[in-house]
């Protein structure tokens, strides 16, 4: 969230617009709360920014309540409301997932998925939003400027991404129906090996696994999942990369892609066993 500014912005109006004072922070999926801190800082709201499921704060989905609720506030208070999809665009349905929760945003931001795995940054909105950035019918004193960089356009990013989102458009429903039912899979696996002694969070064809503590029954956002066993998680992930060939980036979601089959699955799943057993001793 950041401070209210003229739009667009000079040089001179953006300096310190990244400094923390001009954010805050949002409790995922407490609306109430969510509003009521909005609400306290609504004159000075320039937009709201929120990913539909975290991904690095923990693979929770936001729920459809909570995003609606964030989308409509904003509307009313003649703020931004900005979806980041990098996670999650093209992840459980071949476009984003907003288009399934009847959301509006201004702004949308999609990764490396549009470059078939290669460097590319996305900014897409509303007309009214992106019109300050086009170059036909702005001057150069007020045009806005978004992103820009080594990969912009980069013609080896847009055949990968071209060729990418076409194989996906191609075999449409049954790779969706094929990743996200492994997914499916795999939370209920994870959360019968470990006898529910884990809270496994997801959605589609991502899962994490949280060992909770500090009694903790349920991961709802970013903060309860920062208060489980980061220690136990990196464990459970470092010895499924030493002894099972099975890789994760330690302490962070899982991703079922295309390569993977149901051995893939399955080799996870004795690997956990394994982990589990080890805990017992």
């Amino acid at each position: 969230m950041l401070k209210t500014v003229n739009w667009p912005f000079n040089e001179s109006e953006s300096e310190g617009l990244t400094d923390e004072k001009h954010i805050l922070s949002l409790p995922l999926n407490d609306l109430e709360k969510s509003l009521s801190m909005l609400q306290s800082v609504k004159k000075d709201l320039a937009g709201i920014v929120i990913e539909p499921v975290l991904g690095g704060g923990g693979a929770i989905p936001a729920t459809k309540e909570y995003l609606k609720g964030l989308d409509e506030f904003s509307k009313k208070n003649n703020s931004l409301f900005l979806l980041d999809e990098i996670v999650t665009g093209f992840r459980f349905r071949y476009g984003c997932l907003y288009e399934t929760m009847n959301l509006k945003p201004d702004i949308v931001t999609l990764g490396k998925i549009v470059g078939g795995g290669f460097p590319i940054g996305v900014i897409c909105g509303s007309e009214e939003i992106m019109q300050h950035a086009n170059t036909s019918t702005h001057t150069k004193a007020n045009r806005t400027y978004i992103g820009g960089g080594t990969f912009s356009a980069n013609p080896l990013s847009m055949i990968a991404g071209y060729s990418n989102l076409m194989t996906m458009k191609k075999k449409g429903k049954s790779l969706y129906s094929k990743i996200n039912g492994f997914g499916n899979d795999t939370r209920k696996m994870l959360s019968r090996i470990f006898n529910n002694d884990v809270i496994v969070t997801g959605k589609g064809s991502l899962f994490m696994t949280h060992f909770p503590k500090q009694n903790i029954t349920e991961i709802t956002n970013a903060a309860d999942a920062s208060k489980c066993d980061i220690a136990k998680l990196h464990n459970y992930h470092f010895q499924m990369i030493a002894k099972d060939d099975i890789f994760f980036l330690p302490g962070k979601l899982g991703a079922i892609s295309d390569t993977h089959t149901d051995s893939d699955i399955k080799s996870m799943k004795k690997a956990t066993e394994l982990f589990v057993s080890n805990l017992k001793k």
